[in-house]
């Protein structure tokens, strides 16, 4: 409940602003800034592939200056990202893509778009651009985040507006730094809400360790279950105080 709130209403909203407000030009923040706030923008944000986690300097998903068939000048996007929260449901994507072609400048080739699409219900979806542009995306099979579907989403050719590149011009080779500008306080909002599961699991685990009876008597009376049980809460503590701390 409190977590699939708190990541859709919170952390995902917050990385995207934290970028818009650090390295957007004003006209984009007018722009995206008080709807995202208002709650009529749902956010998704892209930053992850498949071959690439936390590793965000080796991302491959690329965008390549191009011209639309109305003639609008930006950027054409290829390649698959993973784990993207809300990718169906969300209006406006935050995308890291390598815009310069070059790999060895790493994290330095990397851009911040914002994406937007139509927002589609369910499990799956596929979009359609005029160009011929294409994005689809699946969600994954997840345990426990039942309210909160991550998505695997693949891009061809989908063109985006030059206008919607984070700082236009100026945030080229910009987008890894405002990417981590909205990281820094998402993922604590993520550990803050990992602690919560573990806590809530910890005393579901307890509650049925007192009531379930095995030869006898309530398997919390074996010393095993006690191990496990502490060792849960030692977890627990150490999480919580580290969050803290952070």
């Amino acid at each position: 409940g409190s977590r699939v709130v708190g990541g859709s209403l919170i952390t995902r909203p917050e990385i995207l602003t934290r970028a818009i407000v650090t390295g957007g030009t004003d006209e984009q923040k007018q722009r995206w800034l008080p709807r995202i706030a208002a709650g009529e923008l749902m956010v998704g944000v892209m930053v992850t592939e498949p071959d690439y986690g936390s590793d965000v300097a080796g991302v491959a998903t690329s965008a390549t200056a191009a011209t639309n068939s109305d003639g609008d000048g930006g950027y054409v996007i290829n390649g698959v990202k993973t784990w993207a929260t809300f990718a169906g449901r969300a209006d406006v994507l935050m995308l890291l893509a390598r815009t310069d072609p070059d790999r060895s400048k790493t994290h330095r080739g990397l851009s911040l778009f914002v994406v937007e699409k139509d927002a589609v219900p369910g499990h799956s979806f596929a979009l359609e651009q005029p160009g011929g542009g294409k994005v689809e995306g699946r969600a994954i099979d997840t345990l426990g985040y039942r309210g909160m579907h991550s998505y695997e989403v693949s891009f061809s050719d989908w063109f985006v507006p030059a206008a919607n590149l984070v700082g236009e011009e100026g945030g080229l080779g910009k987008g890894f730094y405002l990417q981590m500008e909205g990281f820094e306080n998402g993922r604590l909002q993520t550990a803050a809400r990992a602690v919560g599961l573990m806590q809530a699991a910890f005393e579901a685990g307890l509650e049925y360790a007192q009531q379930r009876q095995v030869f006898g008597k309530p398997v919390f009376d074996y010393q095993l279950s006690r191990v496990k049980l502490a060792r849960m809460a030692a977890l627990i503590a150490a999480g919580r105080q580290f969050s803290y701390d952070v």
